[in-house]
């Protein structure tokens, strides 16, 4: 797999650009992208009616005017959330949403020990589906601070997908 890159060094936009708009949300990442960036990192979280949402922390807290886990959050409770400040609230995005034609880094928030293999490798399965559904295979690298996703991807999908795994912050 080769990317395709505007800069000698690739520019990646952490959740976008979330020195202009609130991270993690369309506003931040057509930012960043119309900054020049040659990457979008972002974080995918699976909600409790398995909806993949793009939120950077387990819960709501921080980024959205509500409170609690995403997984333990239905799909509409997410979308009756405003992600952001209150002089820029912004929707809580899915993976569904229109994706910029370029490099994508996509961390998948779900951790065995958590929520289970079964959830695990829905989420991990729903992702690589939409990807694909929206032609985006060649150009995402998937992540985690889990081993047990990274190599439950390598096991299922072999060496399709670019992989780039995190030790947990534990070790």
């Amino acid at each position: 797999m080769k990317f395709e890159a505007k800069n000698s060094i690739l520019i990646a936009g952490h959740r976008g650009n979330r020195a202009d708009q609130p991270e993690n949300t369309m506003a931040s990442f057509k930012s960043a992208v119309a900054c020049g960036v040659d990457m979008l990192e972002t974080d995918i979280h699976l909600t409790k009616d398995k909806v993949l949402i793009l939120m950077h922390d387990h819960d709501v807290n921080r980024t959205t005017d509500g409170e609690g886990f995403i997984r333990d959050k239905t799909y509409e409770e997410i979308k009756a959330l405003h992600a952001g400040t209150a002089e820029n609230p912004q929707p809580v995005p899915t993976l569904r949403e229109d994706v910029p034609d370029l490099l994508l880094n996509l961390e998948l928030k779900s951790y065995l020990a958590a929520e289970g293999p079964e959830r695990v490798a829905y989420m991990v399965n729903e992702t690589v589906k939409m990807c694909e559904e929206f032609g985006l295979g060649e150009r995402i690298i998937l992540n985690s601070f889990d081993a047990y996703i990274l190599e439950y991807i390598y096991i299922t999908y072999g060496k399709k997908y670019r992989l780039h795994g995190f030790y947990p912050y534990s070790i």
